[in-house]
């Protein structure tokens, strides 16, 4: 005699894609130091985007300000006194591109992080690329100038470091779970109606 057995299966829905405008938004307000909870893919590239936008802005503002400071310098008649305090201390596109990449570390490693929550993985992970990475290169050149036969420990070390940040690209770009893991529900899935199968 044949056993019936009932599994009740979930179908999942999907909540519509963020803009860009909603994504940058959460990240920069709604969840700027929130390290718990996940991310979708669209809320992290979107704001990655934002900051490269937001970068290149402000690095036309600095480069602006160089040729600014180059055109009083040579309309005084005194081009030959141009100093790097000019170019970097008084140069107010360096001091708001510093300032305004400082802000953004803390919603950038948080996004990273919700990120990584989303695929299943621990954003302690994020340490590799952040403290390994480093310490690796500057180990590798320490290592060349005290012994230079080491000298090929440098290319080495670049290409793990690019091995490394592949497979975090690969992540970032990795469909998160449907189901509900320990950092939460899914920001892009959620429980449509259960349909019962019968076996």
């Amino acid at each position: 005699m044949e056993t019936i057995e009932s599994n009740t299966q979930p179908v999942y829905g999907e909540r519509p894609i963020p803009s860009f405008w909603e994504a940058t938004k959460t990240c920069l307000t709604k969840k700027y130091a929130t390290f718990s909870g996940r991310a979708r893919r669209s809320e992290y590239w979107w704001f990655m985007l934002a900051q490269y936008i937001l970068s290149a802005i402000l690095s036309i503002v600095m480069f602006i300000s160089i040729i600014a400071i180059v055109m009083i310098k040579a309309t005084s008649g005194s081009i030959d006194d141009i100093s790097p305090i000019d170019f970097y201390l008084k140069n107010p596109g360096i001091w708001l591109l510093a300032l305004v990449s400082l802000a953004l570390i803390i919603p950038n490693l948080a996004v990273t992080v919700r990120r990584l929550h989303d695929i299943g993985r621990s954003g302690w992970w994020l340490l590799i690329p952040m403290v390994g990475a480093p310490i690796l290169t500057a180990g590798s050149v320490i290592l060349a100038i005290y012994n230079h036969s080491l000298w090929f420990f440098i290319p080495v070390v670049y290409l793990i470091f690019l091995a490394i940040m592949v497979i975090m690209i690969v992540w970032m770009a990795t469909n998160g779970k449907r189901e509900t893991n320990k950092w939460g529900p899914s920001p892009k899935y959620f429980i449509a109606e259960q349909t019962t199968q019968q076996q």
